[in-house]
């Protein structure tokens, strides 16, 4: 259970475990009858000092407050932290619990006026939130109490602080709000226009030729199909299809490029070092044509986990493995096919306002390619920050902007042209930057550019390209 400080958070355990029995109506007439987890925690010795401004937790638990305070001995309890907060006035232990007891005895705003002074210094802290929701209820203010205890069901990343708010609601006959079962079937896209300076993928070098066009209006199509086979409160397993379409303009029509994928996707909930993680799990067979001709059928599979260390930040920890077969190997298939294995090793880790609705992220990545053609074999890694939040004054709207670097290194490349003898090197920069407007609930509207700053010694992979254009977003349940 999380305290206002992490020295000697598995030592409060105990103490906060009794505050919490008390005020759901638990009686708890001596430590051995608490839950063993807890009694083992707080039995553990300091392994880390605590500053000499704040109460250790044996001290706080020996002291007089908490015989008074299980005893329902109110006045007395606050008596004795009184005593204490002499001799740690700096201490948010004794202060939230001087407002869980001003709570009990009806002092009500005096116990407000206390959490306000702890929410000011961490607005998140999942144990101030819990105590004030039930100040809340007792003065007559039963929305605040309810918005309050959603908060803390929502975003505790302790299993118990969640388990003692569902009790609080059930034993007040308050029911949380109860969301409607959602349907098992589902279908979801994105539909709109492109504009694509180098759909190519020209170089800059002009002695370098792919051909004098290489920019084009494209319509692009994504649309999918899913079905829930699996609907559990820790478990979701989903069967996906989904195709994909891109129709350049007449000049570059050799370019379109048709795509079919088939997914299976498992999400299991499980709890981890008193923390709630998303194991994930996903399979997809993908086969994609260029201009009617098989470009390439792919196997991925990707394993992840996803998991809250604190209220507001999010780690997410995942690796993928892809085999791909490619369609024709070129004039030298031991030098230029592509066919062969990837695999990918990635972190992103998430960090969020107080409010939720706006974050920065910042992923790193590391791939290896290896290829039939040597010419494609590869090592590389990629880096990404970013940046989502709400747009000032527009309503339902978000920006999001991110920015990306992407190394790559081919240690068995030779060059194909007499001109361009350099070895590969890819040091490749990227930006994007839209606007989301929420139309609907599952409906928004998307405009959105992103700009490629690829940089090679070997002029053949150098170029820049400029992507822009407008998405309309969609989801429906049926």
């Amino acid at each position: 259970m999380p305290v206002l400080r992490t020295t000697r958070s598995q030592g409060m355990l105990g103490a906060c475990l009794v505050g919490a029995a008390v005020l759901l109506g638990i009686a708890l007439p001596a430590w051995a009858d608490e839950p063993a987890w807890a009694r083992r925690a707080h039995e553990k010795k300091q392994e880390q000092p605590v500053p000499s401004e704040l109460i250790t937790s044996e001290e706080f638990i020996a002291s007089p407050f908490s015989e008074f305070f299980r005893a329902g001995d109110y006045p007395q309890a606050l008596a004795a932290l009184e005593a204490l907060a002499k001799q740690y006035p700096n201490d948010p232990l004794i202060t939230r619990y001087r407002g869980v007891v001003l709570d009990r005895l009806g002092r009500f705003d005096e116990a407000m006026t206390l959490y306000e002074q702890l929410l000011t210094r961490d607005p998140n802290h999942v144990p101030t939130r819990f105590f004030r929701a039930q100040t809340y209820f007792r003065k007559g203010e039963r929305e605040k109490a309810i918005e309050e205890l959603k908060w803390v069901s929502d975003h505790s990343p302790s299993k118990e602080y969640k388990e003692w708010t569902q009790d609080y609601l059930r034993r007040l006959g308050v029911r949380a709000e109860r969301r409607p079962e959602r349907k098992r079937w589902y279908l979801f896209g994105n539909e709109g226009w492109e504009y694509d300076s180098n759909v190519i993928l020209k170089s800059n070098d002009p002695s370098v030729g792919f051909g004098s066009d290489k920019n084009a209006s494209r319509l692009a199509l994504n649309l999918g199909l899913g079905y829930r086979a699996i609907q559990q409160p820790k478990l979701r397993f989903d069967v996906i299809y989904t195709a994909r379409q891109s129709l350049n303009d007449d000049s570059l029509s050799e370019f379109n490029f048709t795509a079919q994928e088939l997914a299976l996707d498992l999400k299991r909930r499980v709890d981890w070092w008193d923390r709630d993680v998303t194991l994930g799990g996903r399979y997809e067979f993908n086969v994609g044509f260029l201009d009617d001709n098989l470009f390439s059928v792919s196997n991925h599979l990707r394993l992840s986990s996803d998991i809250r260390l604190t209220p507001r930040t999010r780690t997410y920890a995942y690796n993928r493995f892809i085999v791909s077969d490619f369609g024709p190997d070129g004039s030298n298939p031991p030098q230029t096919s592509r066919d062969g294995f990837e695999y990918e090793l990635g972190l992103t880790q998430y960090f969020y306002s107080a409010d939720y609705r706006s974050y920065v992220f910042v992923g790193e990545e590391v791939n290896f390619d290896w290829t039939r053609g040597a010419n494609f074999t590869r090592r590389g890694m990629t880096t990404r920050v970013g940046l989502r939040t709400p747009v000032p004054y527009v309503p339902k709207t978000d920006f999001d902007t991110s920015m990306g670097f992407r190394l790559g290194r081919y240690p068995r490349f030779n060059s194909l042209s007499s001109t361009e003898p350099e070895r590969r090197e890819d040091t490749n920069w990227d930006y994007y930057v839209s606007l989301t407007h929420r139309i609907a609930p599952r409906l928004s509207v998307r405009t959105f550019f992103r700009y490629v700053n690829a940089n090679n010694p070997n002029d053949v992979y150098q170029y820049d390209r400029h992507v822009g254009g407008v998405q309309m977003i969609f989801t429906q349940y049926f």
